[in-house]
């Protein structure tokens, strides 16, 4: 049992640097953006506290993982101009444009992780975003467990990277606040 630890460990941190690595080059290219700090550690707790807005992208076998990227609300802000510039009369559609930069923003760092974790040629399966508002809290009480967080500070905001190990499928348990 000791070995199969070991081997998660392992994985675990070859998906987070993965991920580090990918977000880091995607954001410098695409919104020439360089973080100010970056920060990695153990999680806390298996509950992952969401942001203003967050991008969840299951990555199925070998990495087994979910992956969440909750945005600060300034920093989407930041995003979702560099990303529109140029377009006109998109003032009414600003939600609605969040929401595809947040998935967006996945989808690139996601898979563009995907060649650096496939190894042998194997394909790793990858869910659409699920996008979740502010509010929201995913619980790891159910067998889930949050397993590595990384967070991104920027001069306009910030991004919260965690890895969670479903307990089993659609393990992902939302509840608002102050809803029971």
């Amino acid at each position: 049992m000791a070995g199969n630890a070991e081997d998660e460990t392992l994985a675990v941190e070859r998906v987070i640097d993965a991920v580090e690595r990918r977000a880091l080059a995607c954001l410098a290219a695409e919104l020439d953006l360089t973080p100010s700090r970056i920060e990695r550690r153990p999680p806390e707790t298996d509950d992952i506290v969401i942001r203003d807005l967050t991008a969840i992208v299951a990555a199925g076998p070998p990495v087994n993982l979910y992956i969440a990227f909750s945005f600060g609300d300034a920093l989407l802000v930041e995003l979702t101009r560099s990303l529109t510039a140029g377009l006109e009369n998109i003032e009414e559609d600003e939600g609605t444009l969040r929401e595809a930069v947040a998935g967006e923003v996945a989808n690139l760092v996601v898979g563009h992780c995907t060649a650096d974790l496939a190894g042998r040629g194997e394909a790793i399966i990858l869910s659409p975003p699920i996008l979740l508002g502010p509010g929201t809290i995913i619980y790891g009480s159910t067998g889930s467990r949050a397993v590595a967080h990384l967070t991104l500070t920027f001069d306009a905001g910030v991004i919260e990277i965690t890895l969670v190990r479903p307990g089993r499928p659609l393990d992902l348990i939302r509840k608002f606040k102050g809803i029971d």
